[in-house]
This record gives structure tokens, C-alpha cells and sequence, in this order.
């Protein structure tokens, strides 16, 4: 049987065409890889604007450098460069719409420019991806609650504590949303779990003490706002709101004092002055003349 050195020939220069250009392409993943590793070497340092370089050298070799638009993406969001970041990443999730982080940080990068509809629906894709996202439902629940859907809010904050138990923020934050809904019960149970966590959080003793005066407790309000004055003295709302628990003890002398106290803070707080002469009026140092 005669071969067909023609044929062959074709062939053969078909198959070393195929090998260069796999040669060629191997040659640029190589400098691809070895320009995104450059730049993990500049960000580790701190120099987020040479790492940028290397990433953005990298997707001129490969424009579909997954690890190049995510990194570069990254240090866009910490250069609060929200709109590079997000375009880098959606890029990037056409290539490989299922990373979990960078839908969660693009999520982010929406709810910093105020594009919370796309917030929500970057972190409910993330979630989807990898249900146990608790920042991902932690920042859901907040933007929720932003947006006054409070039951919903309160339903992401639930589920990240399943995940996160001693997740202060949102033990701290359910509890806000409970005071909102006026479940007052609730709200002190979180602010006191939150509490367990972290005792210095004075916003958790003041929120507690607001709803312990919600529920008539003015004896815990008082002692509540009395422990978050310890952590922060110049807490106004915190002297404000025991001032007006003292008055419904009929505590007046130290209402005054705490009243007196927030006008030091601020001579124009019109709460502080009103509830100051209800109290003076009370206490009998001046009277309405007929």
C-alpha cells in the first residue's frame, strides 16, 4: 500500500500548528499565573496600586483570568472604588457564576452606592450558592430592615444566629427589630444575649433599658441607662431617657440633675428643656400665676 506523502505532510504541519498554539497558550497562562501571583505579593504588602498593575497586565494576557478580575475586584472594594469593583466581578461571574464571596462582596459593593435591589439579589444568589453565608444574611436582614420589612429582617438575623450563635450584631440588631415591632419580651432577650457576648456594648445596655421602660420596668430602664453611662458619660440619649425614668419614680431631684447634665452636653436640646421645667414645676421651684 503506497502512502500519501502530501496527506501526511497536511497533517503533520496541521498537528505542529495545534502544538504551538497549546505551547502558546500554555506559555501565557504561565505569565498570567506569575503576574496574579506578583500581585498577591504587592497587596500583602499593602500596595494595592502596584497589585492592581499586575492584575490588570495579567487580563491584557488572559482577559478571563478568574483569579486577576476577583483580586483586582478586591482591591477596588478596599480602595472604596465600588464601580470597578462590581464590573471586575460581574465579569468574572459570567465566566463562573457560582463563587459564593464574589457575589456576597458585589453585594456589598451595590449596597455602598445605594443599589440596595441589586444588594438583595447578590446575596440571595450567594446564598443560594452556599446557604450557610451567614454575612451574606447578616447584610440581607440589615438592608431589609433599612427597608422597613422588618418580618423579613428579623427572619435573616434568626438565621444567621442558628448558624453563629454568638453573633453579636445580630442578636443586637433582631433586638432592635423586635423594640420595633413593639415585642418588647423579645427585644430584651436579644439585647441581654448580646450583652453576654460583649458587656461593653453601652447601644445594647441603652436599647434594653429603653425597652424595660416600654414595658414599665422603670427600675431596670433606670439601671440599664445607668450601666451605659459607665462605658459612655456623655451618652446624651442615655441621661435623657433615665431622667425621664427618675421623673416616673417620681425621683425628681435626680431627674432634674440628668436633665441639667444633657443641657451641659447641648444648651438647645428642646427634650431636655421642656421635660427640665415639667420637672422644676413639679418639684415646686417656681409657680404659674394666675
Amino acid at each position: 500500500m503506497k502512502v500519501n506523502s502530501r496527506k501526511l505532510s497536511g497533517i503533520t504541519r496541521a498537528l505542529a500548528v495545534m502544538i504551538f498554539a497549546l505551547c502558546a497558550a500554555a506559555v501565557m497562562a504561565d505569565e498570567a499565573e506569575d503576574l496574579v501571583n506578583s500581585g498577591l505579593a504587592f497587596a500583602e504588602k499593602g500596595d494595592l496600586d502596584r497589585a492592581i498593575a499586575e492584575w490588570t497586565a495579567a487580563l491584557k494576557v488572559k482577559p478571563d483570568s478568574i483569579d486577576a478580575l476577583y483580586n483586582r475586584g478586591v482591591a477596588y472594594y478596599y480602595q472604596r472604588n465600588y464601580e470597578g469593583a462590581i464590573a471586575d466581578w460581574t465579569v468574572m461571574l459570567k465566566v463562573k457564576p457560582d463563587i459564593a464571596e464574589a457575589l456576597y462582596y458585589r453585594g456589598n459593593a451595590y449596597d455602598y452606592i445605594g443599589d440596595l435591589d441589586r444588594a438583595i439579589a447578590d446575596w440571595t444568589a450567594a446564598l443560594k450558592v452556599r446557604p450557610d453565608h451567614y454575612l451574606a444574611l447578616y447584610n440581607r436582614g440589615v438592608v431589609y430592615g433599612r427597608n422597613g420589612d422588618i418580618d423579613k429582617a428579623i427572619a435573616d438575623y434568626t438565621a444567621v444566629i442558628k448558624i453563629k450563635p454568638d453573633y453579636v450584631e445580630a442578636l443586637y440588631n433582631r433586638g432592635n427589630a423586635y423594640d420595633e415591632k413593639g415585642d418588647y419580651n423579645r427585644a430584651i432577650a436579644d439585647f441581654t444575649a448580646a450583652l453576654k457576648f460583649r458587656p461593653n456594648l453601652y447601644q445594647a445596655l441603652y436599647n434594653r433599658g429603653n425597652a424595660y421602660g416600654r414595658s414599665g420596668d422603670e427600675t431596670r430602664a433606670i439601671a440599664d441607662f445607668t450601666a451605659a453611662l459607665k462605658f459612655k458619660p456623655d451618652h446624651h440619649d442615655a441621661l435623657l431617657s433615665r431622667g425621664v425614668a427618675y421623673y416616673k419614680k417620681g425621683d425628681v431631684d435626680r431627674a432634674i440633675a440628668d436633665f441639667e447634665a444633657v443641657l451641659q452636653i447641648n444648651p438647645d436640646d428642646a427634650d431636655a428643656l421642656r421635660n427640665l421645667a415639667l420637672a422644676r414645676l413639679t418639684r415646686g421651684d417656681f409657680q404659674i400665676t394666675p
